[in-house]
């Protein structure tokens, strides 16, 4: 998947805009979410159709028919919605950000790879914004501290010398 621009909404209205560093960013997605993405453009292929020269999608992935913009903060209650739904309560788009990269991070995904997903050009800014270490991981961390000193102990434990009682 590339993407290469946002939409962002100022006090002059809504626009189109490149992404922060000015460059598109590539990324894989699993098929499955291609081929809901695919069955959406299908949708914007026939609504093109329908409304002909008047329809204008501006190279978004999500617009209006009508020619016009959905603003950002409509696109983003949609989505809470959706989550609630599902039973994500208090989850939103920027939760799921979060979420995303807490997730590769905690399963091993390198920095610089989620970094690049989030379109951070600098590997610690996903570091000390985007990563969470979730409650399995934190318990995994201490698992490993415990067997790791308990090695160190083990091995330098001084073993008590025998006594000789003698009577």
């Amino acid at each position: 998947m590339t993407v290469d621009k946002s939409l962002e909404e100022t006090k002059a209205g809504l626009r189109a805009k490149s992404t922060k560093p000015g460059k598109p960013r590539r990324f894989a997605v699993p098929a499955q979410a291609l081929q809901v993405l695919h069955e959406h453009r299908e949708q914007q292929d026939h609504e093109h159709t329908l409304f002909g020269p008047d329809y204008q999608d501006n190279g978004l992935v999500f617009c209006k028919s009508e020619v016009t913009f959905y603003r950002p903060d409509s696109i983003s209650s949609r989505v809470t919605e959706i989550l609630r739904k599902a039973g994500l309560k208090g989850a939103s788009l920027h939760t799921l950000r979060h979420s995303h990269a807490s997730e590769l991070l905690s399963k091993g995904a390198p920095i610089r790879t989620v970094a690049k997903r989030l379109g951070h050009a600098n590997a610690n800014v996903t570091l000390s914004i985007s990563s969470h270490a979730p409650e399995a991981d934190e318990r995994a961390a201490a698992k490993v501290w415990h067997h790791g000193m308990a090695d160190v102990i083990e091995t330098n434990r001084i073993k008590p010398r025998k006594r000789v009682v003698t009577c």
